[in-house]
């Protein structure tokens, strides 16, 4: 198992982009990345995600599986059953 901070460490060197929210999906996290904003949403998309949607300056937000760290793009609309489930996670603050 990798632990949460790891998977940031992790994340952000492969994507090369700051890791700016969090949403633990059970056996992933969801992570996603600076991004300019977007505009608006449709009325109709929940919340999170318009925050995983948002990530649109890389076309797919990215899963950072907890057993090893890997991290796969994947897409939100196939996914939205387990993004619903998921619950948001305070990003850990920073070490000195």
């Amino acid at each position: 198992m990798i632990t949460l901070r790891e998977a940031i460490k992790k994340a952000e060197a492969w994507r090369e982009s700051k890791v700016v929210s969090i949403r633990d999906c059970g056996d992933r996290w969801v992570f996603n990345f600076e991004h300019e904003e977007q505009g608006t949403w449709d009325s109709r998309i929940p919340d999170f995600a318009k925050e995983v949607l948002a990530s649109v300056g890389y076309p797919e937000p990215v899963f950072s599986f907890k057993e090893d760290g890997h991290c796969e793009f994947f897409f939100v609309d196939e996914n939205l059953d387990l993004l619903s489930k998921g619950k948001d996670v305070a990003l850990p603050k920073e070490e000195p």
